[in-house]
């Protein structure tokens, strides 16, 4: 299977989505939900269906929102609620708090019949042919009444700027572009761009919506196959057993999935057994969003401080103003935290935010430990990627094109860094950390960097292990003071072994290394040498070009004159555990194993 990347945004994207269900379902077997349990009933629902109906077949749905909920409650474990492809439900909220199935009878939430997933949205959605034409520039207006301000708008799932977010004396006359509209009391105006046709489907998020998907003190629910638009998928604790499947989760001010603790008095509370996989999570971006008057809110799936044991598995995620997949934990130092979560073959990119990470795994100390991230393609963004907690393992990953944003935001065109910093007086960590194996190409700053915020704080960072990588074309933005692929600072006084790792050269200098960023850089020899510092071990790193299968295109298989295919060390794969597997899912050599994420073999 080739990894490649075409310049053409539809073919893009669609080899990417090839890729994820190749990476899903060729070498792994996913869950898939029950149908319909052995104890509970199936009940169906349509948009044109009656509460008054029978309910239990699809020829008599029941209707409402509000029925499905009390359905939840009935008494019964294992019920079914079924919602009918290509209906909408709007201003609703799937209400699942307090309400559980069990091992051998989930609660199971998904489709029926043919077309596109059922919409779920808490979301107001504009009569169509409530809108009049305002007079000039193509702008509609159209009355409201039950509301006077609304967060976000789009226009048939196009999303479009509020003029006023950034010049408060804007009003309905600064309309005059496609992408953009404007709310005050009565009315709500946007530009259609054309004078005989007015804006279609226009949906709006209102400061009072709720979450489309409520869950506190639930067990064993899933729910797939649902377009759910509008708000977050919002898991709350205590709950457990909890699976999203092959949803569509879009259209949000904030976060797509969010798993936490909302409680102040009782800190132990958490989710166990998590299971995300196979959605598509999509906060839907214009580059006219990309503005300081924006908050960088909102991460794609952020499991905070209170996650036990999690599958996070197939995913794509597009368009966050902040992080992509985020490990968190600094609500307090007692927290449950975030433990034994897998991340694994999802597809992260920024699209049209001008602001994100990748990822983010970070924590206060003992709070974000054991946790997975592999085989995962991050790409496209703009932010460096934070690694840290304890104990938690970084390996076969793809991260490739992370560049200097044109828009106003924050500018940290580099892709990982070993960086924890302090949190309301608390020190995070990053120690005993593993980033083996990994392929990261393509960026306008470093490729890694490693800082201690507070080094006087001992023990914080410190015995990370950074082994087997290949960093490629990094700082090759003239613009950059950053030509170097490794940047350690001084204030690093832990342990750091730098071991096996390959440079793709460009110039003659690959690291500063515990020193000031003004002192000379160090090259392959240098590096090896461990600068400044002792016991650190820094041994066997290379410098040479990988010889990919087809750079160009993104196809980072080895060939069979790659310098690297067989210059790795094993000394980790214990550590790493029987899941150590390359990007594609092969076995490593267990002599001679490749350097980066993908295992070279004879017969690709």
């Amino acid at each position: 299977m080739m990894l490649a990347v075409h310049n053409d945004s539809k073919v893009k994207n669609f080899l990417l989505v090839l890729l994820l269900l190749v990476l899903a379902f060729g070498s792994v077997v996913v869950p898939h939900a029950k149908v319909a349990s052995a104890s509970g009933n199936v009940y169906y629902f349509s948009s044109t269906g009656s509460d008054s109906n029978l309910g239990t077949t699809q020829a008599s749905p029941w209707k409402s929102i509000t029925k499905a909920n009390t359905l939840l409650t009935s008494g019964t474990t294992g019920n079914t609620i079924l919602f009918k492809r290509g209906d909408a439900w709007y201003e609703s909220t799937l209400n699942l708090t307090n309400k559980s199935g069990s091992t051998t009878d989930p609660i199971t939430i998904g489709a029926y019949g043919t077309g596109a997933n059922p919409i779920i949205s808490s979301m107001k959605l504009l009569d169509d042919a409530g809108w009049t034409y305002d007079g000039a520039n193509n702008r509609w207006k159209h009355p409201i009444s039950d509301f006077s301000d609304a967060l976000r708008l789009f226009v048939n799932g196009v999303s479009k700027y509020k003029v006023n977010t950034i010049n408060a004396n804007a009003n309905e006359t600064d309309v005059d572009q496609t992408y953009e509209w404007f709310i005050k009391s009565g009315w709500v105006y946007a530009n259609s761009g054309s004078t005989a046709v007015g804006p279609k489907k226009v949906e709006l998020i209102l400061p009072t919506n709720n979450p489309p998907v409520m869950m506190k003190n639930t067990d064993y629910v899933t729910i797939k196959d649902l377009d759910i638009r509008g708000g977050l998928v919002d898991i709350d604790s205590p709950s457990s057993n909890i699976t999203i499947d092959n949803c569509i989760i879009r259209e949000s001010n904030q976060h797509g999935i969010r798993v936490w603790n909302s409680s102040t008095t009782n800190l132990s509370q958490h989710v166990s057994n998590i299971t995300i996989t196979n959605n598509l999570i999509d906060k839907v971006w214009t580059t006219e969003e990309n503005n300081t008057a924006v908050a960088l809110l909102g991460d794609g799936i952020f499991l905070l401080d209170a996650v036990e044991g999690g599958l996070v598995r197939g995913n794509t995620l597009l368009n966050f103003g902040h992080g992509g997949i985020v490990l968190s934990s600094y609500k307090a130092t007692n927290v449950y935290g975030v433990h034994n979560v897998i991340v694994e073959q999802n597809d992260v990119s920024a699209g049209k935010s001008g602001y994100m990470h990748a990822f983010d795994v970070d924590g206060f100390p003992d709070r974000t430990t054991n946790n997975t991230i592999r085989r995962n393609y991050f790409h496209e963004f703009t932010s460096t990627s934070h690694i840290g907690g304890r104990d938690n393992k970084f390996y076969s990953n793809i991260i490739a094109g992370v560049t200097l944003t044109t828009q106003n935001q924050k500018k940290q065109p580099y892709a990982i860094d070993i960086a924890p910093w302090m949190y309301n007086g608390v020190q995070m960590e990053a120690r005993d950390l593993y980033v083996v194996n990994n392929t990261i190409l393509d960026t306008d700053e470093f490729s890694l960097q490693v800082l201690d915020s507070n080094p006087a704080t001992a023990g914080t960072v410190t015995n990370n292990v950074i082994a087997n990588n290949i960093f490629g074309h990094y700082g090759y933005n003239s613009a950059v003071n950053a030509e170097v692929a490794l940047d350690v600072w001084a204030n690093v006084v832990g342990t750091l072994y730098v071991k096996n790792n390959n440079f793709w050269d460009t110039s003659a200098k690959v690291a500063r290394f515990k020193d000031l960023p003004s002192a000379p850089h160090y090259t392959i020899t240098d590096l090896n040498t461990c600068p400044n510092t002792t016991p650190d071990t820094c041994d066997a790193n290379t410098a040479a070009d990988p010889l990919f299968a087809d750079y160009a295109n993104r196809d980072l298989r080895l060939t069979s004159s790659s310098p690297i295919k067989a210059s790795g060390t094993n000394a980790y794969a214990a550590v790493l555990g029987s899941g150590f597997v390359d990007f594609y899912g092969n076995a490593w050599n267990a002599t001679n194993p490749s350097i980066g994420a993908i295992q070279y073999v004879a017969t690709p």
